[in-house]
């Protein structure tokens, strides 16, 4: 996961969930990135992740046919008011 102002750089500490479920939930790495180990095959998820501060969501078709799904996933940038 990245910011959308940087997406040179991650972020970890993240959380990652898949159709909302918190049981589902994953937490980034160092270099930004999760992993789901059991995908619903040829169905559309919708992805949110949160750095505690900005949240960000996207759908996504699982590709059964690829053996590992890739997507990067960018979240706003915090501005300050």
């Amino acid at each position: 996961m990245v910011r959308d102002d940087d997406p040179a750089e991650p972020v970890a500490g993240a959380e990652v969930r898949l159709n909302g479920e918190a049981a589902g939930a994953q937490t980034t790495d160092a270099s930004g990135r999760f992993l789901f180990d059991a995908l619903p095959l040829a169905q559309t998820v919708t992805v949110s992740a949160s750095d505690g501060e900005v949240n960000s969501s996207t759908s996504h078709l699982i590709d059964f046919n690829k053996s590992t799904n890739h997507l990067t996933l960018s979240i706003p940038t915090q501005t300050t008011d």
